[in-house]
């Protein structure tokens, strides 16, 4: 892929996650949960202007040793019966599965959603779950 391109990619990546920023700082003024998941959504945008402008693994990895323990899971513990349907959606999104096996998460709990991850993604999922209802913990 020439320069050129990748440089109308990142900025329009750029733009996407400036748009991202408004549209979360301003979800106050929509009805419903539709926008919650944007956090995630910027956070993969953030990936691909990362390997695009090419950070750095050193970068992840001093921050990582800063917070001492380098990965994290996030376990989903119990899911009220009045919130299960907006849980259900939260967790196909994060962990992209199908309505079946996102059912059978919420009804085999405790359940780890993710394993490995980084302190700040667990805490990202971890708001999310808990917004949607459910109760749960990073180990």
């Amino acid at each position: 892929m020439s320069d050129e391109i990748c440089t109308y990619i990142a900025l329009a990546l750029s733009l996407m996650v400036v748009i991202l920023k408004v549209v979360d700082s301003k979800k106050h003024l929509f009805n419903g949960n539709k926008y919650e998941n944007t956090v995630l959504k910027q956070r993969h945008i953030d990936e691909i202007l990362d390997a695009t402008w090419g950070k750095k693994e050193e970068d992840n990895d001093n921050a990582d040793n800063q917070n001492g323990t380098q990965s994290f899971s996030v376990v989903l513990i119990s899911v009220p019966n009045q919130y299960k349907i907006s849980v259900l959606k939260e967790i196909r999104e994060i962990t992209f599965l199908g309505l079946k096996e996102a059912k059978d998460i919420i009804e085999s709990t405790p359940y780890v959603i993710k394993e490995n991850i980084s302190n700040s993604e667990a805490r990202n999922i971890k708001n999310i779950l808990e917004r949607a209802g459910a109760e749960v913990v990073i180990r």
